[in-house]
C-alpha cells in the first residue's frame, strides 16, 4: 500500500509542478520557442535562455518569485533601467558571455533585498561599476565580473561596504593594476579570485578570513634580492594560494601561512629552490610546473616528505645522483600504495596517473636528457668543486718556533678526480713584483703555511687545482695589518710551503722562452707560420697567373697582326730583289721601263709591306674616280753573269704580272688614318730607308753604266720607298 502511494506521488508531483510552471512562466508567447521554464528535483525554479543569440533581455509579463535566470552565452548589449522590473524576485542572475557595451546604474535598484548571485561580463570597453555600487544589495553573496575595463580604476574595500554578506568575488580579465583592501573589513570573504588582469600591488590586510586566492597570470614581482614585494598582508587564514604565470622568486612570503595546504607556483621561471625552503609544514600539494628547475637539494627532503601531491611536469630535471634522494621517496610512496591496494600493478599505475590530488605522480615528469624520471639511472661523476677556502695572517708554532705567516685551508667536495694542487701568490699586484708558484701539492692536503710574509702588506694568493677535468683556480687577497696568534697551532714540516720553482716578474712581460712553452702559445705561433706560407702561396700563384694571362695575350694580338698585316713572299730557293715600277697618273709617261730593271749581285734584305688593310681603297680626285694605281713587281734574279737579256726580262715581267701590291695615296682631306696604322707605316718607312741606304751607292755605279740619270735613280727609290 505504501509503495503504491509513493509511485502516485513520485507521477503527481511532477505533473503538478508543469501545469504550475506554464501557468506562472512569466516569459511572452513569442520567447517560448527560445526560452523555457522549468523545476529542478531540489526545487528550484529557474528561467533558461541560454545560447540562443538573444540580443534584449525578454520582456517579462508579471513578477513572479523565481531563483535562476539563465542569460548566458547571447549578445546582449544593454540593461536598461526597467531590464528586471517585472522580475523584481530572481535570486540569481546569469549574463556571462554578453558583450554588454551599456548598463543603467539604477538596473539592480528593485533587487537589493533579492539578489544573491550575480554573474556579468562586458565587452573589455565598459568601465562603470556604478550600478553595483548605488544600492545596498544586503544578500548579495557571489558576484562576478569579467571582461570590464578597469585599468584606470583603484578598486578599495569601501566600494564593497554595501555589499555585507559578500563571500565570494571574481573580477576576472579587467585589466585591473592595484588592489586596496586595507581599510574596510570584508569579515566575510573568503574566496578572492582576480585572475587574468595585470595586477603589480596588492594589500589585503582587511580580508581577515579569507582562505582561497587566485592570482595566476598578473603582473605580481616577489624578489628577496631586490627587495621587491608586490603583496602586503595575506592573512593567515589562507588554505589554498595560486600564483601561476607571476615573478615568485622569494618563499619568506608563505612562512607565516600556518594554514596553507595548497600551493601553485607552476610557469614562474624559477631555477632553484632554497636549500633551506621557508614552508609551512601543513602544505599538501605543491604544484612547480612549467618551471626552469634542474635540481632540489636534498636538505629539502623533510619538506617534500609530507607532501601527498607535487608537479614537477615540464621541468628540465638533470636525473643525475643529486635528484636520487626524490627518486627513492617515489618509489618508497609507491610501495606504501602498492601494499594499500594488494600489491594491484594495474590499479597503482592507474592511481598515479590519473589522481594528483593524493599522489605524487612522477609518470609525467622528464629528464633534460628527454628520459622519463623513473626510467633513469640517476648517475653522475662528482666534478671537484671548492666547498672552502680561508685565508688567514696569523703566528703558529712552526717547528718550535713562532713565525708570522699565512695559512691557508681548503676543503673539496670529492677528491676522487683530483690530480693535486699548486700555491701562487705575490705582493701588491699593482706594483713590480715576483709572482711565486709552488711546486705539485698532494690531493690529500687541506692547509698550508706560507712563511717570511711582511706586514702592512698585500697579497694576493691563489690556489690552483688540478683535475680530470680543467684547471680551477680561487684567489683571496688579504691585508697583514691584524695578526690572530694561534700558540696551539702547530704547522707541520708538510704543510709548509716550500720548494719554489718558479719566480716571475708579474708585471714584466714574459721571455720568448716561457711564452713559447706555454701549449697554447706554440698552437698560435703554428698556426700563424702555417697561415702566412699558404698566403705566399696563393699570392705567388695569382702574379704566375696573370703574367700567363698577359703573355697569352701578347700572343694572340700579334698572331692576329700578322695574318692581317704581314706580306708573305713566294717560296723561291734564290734570293730575288723586286723593284716596283708605278706609273703616274698619266699612264702615258711612266716613271721607269722594263729595260731600266737591273740585276743587282748583291742581295739585298726583303722589306715588308706597308701597313695597309686589306680591302680596296680608292682615291678621291675632284676631277677623276679611278682606282689607286697598281704597282707591279719585277723580280731580278741572281745570275752569275752580269749582262742583261732583254727577252729573259719580258719572260720575267710576263711569270710576275699577277704578283702586285695596291699603294693606297690618301689625301689628308678625305680620310683620316687610324692612329695605330699609321704608327705602323711610319716604323715601315724607317725599315725600308735603313735598307735604301745600304744600296744607294750601288744604284748610283750601275746607274753611270746604264746611262740612268741620278734624276730618275732618285725617283725610283722614291717609288721603292
Amino acid at each position: 500500500m505504501k509503495l503504491k502511494q509513493f509511485s502516485i506521488y513520485n507521477i503527481f508531483i511532477p505533473i503538478v509542478s508543469l501545469i504550475v510552471t506554464i501557468i506562472c512562466c512569466p516569459l511572452p508567447d513569442n520567447y517560448f520557442k527560445l526560452c523555457h521554464c522549468g523545476i529542478l528535483i531540489s526545487g528550484v525554479n529557474y528561467i533558461e535562455c541560454d545560447r540562443q543569440s538573444l540580443r534584449v533581455i525578454p520582456p517579462f509579463k508579471r513578477s513572479f518569485p523565481y531563483d535562476d535566470l539563465i542569460l548566458s552565452h547571447n549578445l546582449i548589449e544593454n540593461l536598461t533601467q526597467n531590464s528586471f522590473d517585472n522580475i523584481k524576485g530572481i535570486r540569481r542572475i546569469y549574463l556571462d558571455n554578453n558583450p554588454i557595451q551599456f548598463i543603467d546604474n539604477d538596473v539592480l535598484r528593485l533587487l537589493g533585498n533579492y539578489l544573491e548571485d550575480f554573474i556579468i561580463s562586458a565587452n573589455n570597453k565598459f568601465d562603470s561599476l556604478e550600478f553595483l555600487f548605488r544600492y545596498p544589495l544586503k544578500k548579495l553573496r557571489l558576484l562576478k565580473l569579467t571582461n570590464f575595463n578597469l585599468k584606470n580604476k583603484q578598486l578599495t574595500s569601501t566600494l564593497f561596504s554595501n555589499m555585507t554578506r559578500l563571500e565570494i568575488l571574481y573580477i576576472q580579465n579587467c585589466q585591473l593594476k592595484t588592489i586596496d583592501f586595507s581599510q574596510y573589513s570584508l569579515n566575510n570573504l573568503y574566496t578572492l579570485d582576480l585572475q587574468d588582469n595585470q595586477l603589480s600591488y596588492l594589500n589585503l590586510k582587511s580580508v581577515i578570513s579569507l582562505k582561497n586566492l587566485n592570482l595566476a597570470n598578473n603582473h605580481i614581482h616577489i624578489t628577496k634580492d631586490l627587495n621587491i614585494n608586490s603583496i602586503d598582508g595575506l592573512p593567515t587564514s589562507l588554505i589554498n594560494i595560486d600564483l601561476s604565470t607571476n615573478r615568485i622568486n622569494d618563499f619568506d612570503l608563505f612562512r607565516n601561512l600556518n594554514k596553507l595546504q595548497i600551493l601553485s607556483l607552476n610557469n614562474n621561471s624559477l631555477k632553484q629552490l632554497p636549500d633551506l625552503l621557508q614552508l609551512p609544514l601543513t602544505l599538501k600539494s605543491f604544484d612547480l610546473s612549467l618551471n626552469q628547475l634542474k635540481t632540489i637539494n636534498n636538505s629539502t627532503k623533510i619538506f617534500f616528505e609530507q607532501l601527498t601531491n607535487l608537479n614537477l611536469q615540464n621541468n628540465p630535471l638533470e636525473c643525475d645522483c643529486h635528484l636520487k634522494w626524490l627518486y627513492k621517496l617515489v618509489i618508497e610512496q609507491k610501495q606504501r600504495v602498492n601494499i594499500t591496494n594488494g600489491n594491484d600493478d594495474h590499479l597503482i599505475d592507474s592511481i598515479m596517473t590519473n589522481n594528483d590530488s593524493f599522489y605524487i605522480n612522477p609518470t609525467k615528469w622528464t629528464c633534460s636528457d628527454k628520459k622519463q624520471f623513473l626510467s633513469s639511472d640517476f648517475q653522475c661523476i662528482l666534478i671537484p668543486k671548492l666547498i672552502l677556502f680561508n685565508l688567514t695572517y696569523i703566528q703558529a708554532n712552526v717547528l718550535e718556533q713562532l713565525t708570522d705567516g699565512l695559512l691557508l685551508q681548503w676543503q673539496m667536495n670529492d677528491l676522487t678526480f683530483v690530480n693535486y694542487y699548486q700555491i701562487s701568490y705575490e705582493l701588491d699586484r699593482s706594483q713590480l713584483s715576483s709572482l711565486i708558484i709552488s711546486n705539485r701539492l698532494s690531493k690529500n692536503m687541506s692547509q698550508l703555511f706560507i712563511t717570511n710574509i711582511l706586514q702592512y702588506k698585500r697579497y694576493h694568493v691563489c690556489l690552483i687545482i688540478y683535475h680530470k677535468f680543467a684547471k680551477d683556480k680561487y684567489c683571496r687577497d688579504i691585508l697583514t695589518i691584524n695578526i690572530v696568534k694561534y700558540s696551539s697551532q702547530i704547522i707541520l714540516s708538510n704543510q709548509l710551503l716550500t720548494n719554489l720553482v718558479t719566480i716571475l716578474p708579474s708585471s714584466s712581460p714574459l721571455s720568448l722562452n716561457q711564452q713559447t712553452n706555454s701549449p697554447t702559445t706554440q698552437i698560435m705561433l703554428i698556426g700563424s707560420c702555417i697561415g702566412v706560407f699558404l698566403t705566399l702561396i696563393l699570392l705567388f700563384t695569382c702574379i704566375y697567373l696573370c703574367c700567363k694571362i698577359k703573355q697569352f695575350n701578347r700572343k694572340h694580338s700579334k698572331s692576329i697582326n700578322i695574318h692581317q698585316d704581314t706580306y708573305h713572299p713566294p717560296p723561291s730557293r734564290r734570293t730575288t730583289t723586286t723593284f716596283t715600277c708605278c706609273e703616274h697618273h698619266d699612264k702615258h709617261q711612266p716613271y721607269c721601263s722594263a729595260a731600266q730593271l737591273f740585276n743587282f749581285q748583291q742581295v739585298l734584305p726583303p722589306l715588308p709591306p706597308p701597313p695597309y688593310p686589306t680591302s680596296t681603297l680608292y682615291h678621291h680626285h675632284p676631277h677623276h674616280h679611278h682606282p689607286i694605281h697598281t704597282c707591279q713587281h719585277y723580280n731580278t734574279s741572281e745570275n752569275t753573269s752580269n749582262s742583261t737579256d732583254s727577252s729573259h726580262l719580258g719572260d720575267s715581267l710576263h711569270s710576275n704580272k699577277h704578283q702586285q701590291h695596291i699603294y693606297q695615296e690618301i689625301t689628308n682631306n678625305n680620310n683620316i688614318v687610324d692612329n695605330n696604322e699609321q704608327k705602323m707605316f711610319d716604323l715601315w718607312n724607317m725599315s725600308v730607308s735603313t735598307a735604301t741606304d745600304t744600296t744607294t751607292s750601288n744604284i748610283t755605279n750601275l746607274s753611270n753604266n746604264d746611262h740612268i740619270t741620278p734624276h730618275r735613280t732618285r725617283q725610283t727609290l722614291k717609288h721603292i720607298r
